[in-house]
């Protein structure tokens, strides 16, 4: 004779039910919507070719960024560091092709001068976005003096 529970005709699972199937698509909803979320945020793009100089007005520079510049036959990268939006502060450094680099540390109405290789440029914040998810960018400009 056995002795198991025998199970009620009338019952039947609880993913079968309404209850049970509206919550495996919200399941399904919010796996699909957090995969979307991921995968969706483009990826930080390093122009292949430099950009001239007199066209470097940059919108939004973001943290770990490299721009690669050019000022006639002199070619440069900018290195963006650390960008702080709530206290203000751009973080970056510009190296010559071939030699030492200047670090800068900028704020907004305070423009700052470095010497890379023989030139010497003016770099200036013109303001900070905090984009809330730690990804802050900044308004920057670089010219030559």
């Amino acid at each position: 004779m056995s002795t198991a529970p025998k199970k009620k005709s009338g019952t039947s699972s609880f993913w079968k039910t309404l209850p049970g199937i509206l919550t495996a698509v919200a399941g399904l909803v919010t796996a699909l919507g957090g995969l979307y979320a991921v995968l969706s945020r483009p990826p930080v793009e390093t122009p292949t070719q430099p950009i001239a100089l007199r066209d470097f007005v940059q919108k939004g520079v973001v943290e770990r960024s490299v721009y690669k510049v050019r000022e006639g036959v002199h070619d440069f990268s900018v290195t963006v560091v650390d960008v702080k939006a709530k206290k203000g502060i751009l973080k970056l450094t510009v190296t010559p092709t071939s030699g030492i680099g200047a670090n800068a540390s900028l704020q907004i109405g305070r423009p700052e001068k470095v010497t890379v290789g023989q030139h010497r440029y003016s770099l200036e914040v013109h303001g900070f976005t905090d984009l809330k998810d730690g990804k802050d960018v900044a308004s920057l400009t670089i010219k030559a003096e």
